[in-house]
């Protein structure tokens, strides 16, 4: 294990050398700034810098992951945590999913050993919410087009700006819920395709048409609560499941590769949506394969891992979600 994060860090240095030069990071991520703010953000950078490279010297080998430059490099951990993690959960809506568990039945000797719902081909390439706290809307649309392929054998690329703009509970850049997200989708009658209702990043008014409806849903379920095994089995049995997790580390922000396992992470205080889309075990244990909405320049090209069997690390099972066709 030791050896492979060494190699790991080595092919970290080298492919991302020219991008701990402040310069050379803007080019890359086509970064512009005016006035003071470029002092401020370069300035930024510099303190993150060095905690990536503190990290990925002192504990990357340890902890089982590494961190890298990002496109987030210029944020501080304050202003990332505002503008990108939008999971809204509280007391009322946690008890209310409670109700509507329906746990998979499934033997647990007949759960494959690893899944992997990307090479069935029902995960859709990842997308970028940009900088407006929508993630709870990707999460949504990733499993709706997870259960969609797997009823009607087509990969769909559904619209989250429709559920940004039009979805009436949630609060479009400033956060939201896939529970509240899939009653939306149910009533108003199915999402529409992103080409015909395109992602923008911000919120607008809404402009949907049923009568453009490319998937419909006819409810959704709880997989379990607080249940890392009733997790597992919906993965296996069921698709891509929504779910939701503690992204508050600051290290989470600058994650690059391996089982992201940090010293501490809520299992309740939930504050990021994102979708469950396999499992399965490495060298360093056992792990759930997780998209996430950053692009393909964040982590495992768009992917991360988090711990598997291990305390609902980070509250990956503490409100998993999917919806019915």
């Amino acid at each position: 294990m030791r050896l492979y994060i060494a190699s790991v860090l080595a092919l970290v240095v080298a492919v991302g050398a020219d991008l701990t030069n402040f310069e050379h990071f803007k080019e890359h991520f086509g970064k512009t700034y005016e006035g003071d703010e470029h002092a401020l953000r370069q300035g930024i950078f510099q303190r993150n810098l060095a905690h990536i490279e503190k990290f990925n010297a002192e504990k990357a080998a340890s902890r089982g992951y590494t961190l890298g430059i990002t496109q987030f490099a210029d944020m501080s951990t304050a202003e990332f945590r505002q503008t990108y993690l939008g999971l809204r959960m509280n007391a009322s809506t946690i008890a209310k999913l409670r109700k509507l568990q329906r746990e998979v039945v499934a033997d647990d000797r007949d759960l494959p050993e690893a899944v992997d719902w990307r090479d069935k081909g029902a995960v859709s390439p990842v997308k970028d919410q940009g900088q407006c706290g929508s993630c709870w809307a990707f999460s949504t649309s990733g499993a709706i087009e997870g259960q969609h392929f797997l009823k009607n054998g087509e990969l769909l690329s559904l619209s989250e700006q429709q559920m940004v703009d039009c979805s009436w509970l949630d609060f479009g850049c400033n956060g939201g819920q896939p529970m509240l997200a899939m009653e939306y989708v149910r009533f108003n009658g199915g999402l529409e395709l992103e080409t015909a209702y395109p992602y923008k990043g911000v919120g607008g008014s809404c402009h949907s048409d049923k009568k453009s409806a490319a998937a419909k849903i006819t409810g959704f379920w709880m997989a379990g609560f607080y249940s890392e095994s009733a997790l597992q089995k919906a993965v296996a049995k069921v698709g891509p499941i929504s779910v939701g997790m503690d992204a508050s580390g600051e290290d989470f922000q600058h994650y690059k590769s391996g089982i992201y396992n940090p010293e501490s992470c809520s299992s309740i205080g939930l504050d990021h949506a994102v979708l469950a889309v396999g499992y399965g075990t490495s060298d360093d244990g056992d792990y759930w394969l997780v998209k996430n909405s950053w692009n393909t320049s964040w982590g495992e090209k768009g992917y991360f891992k988090l711990p598997r069997n291990k305390g609902n690390k980070c509250g990956i099972a503490t409100t998993p979600i999917y919806p019915t066709v």
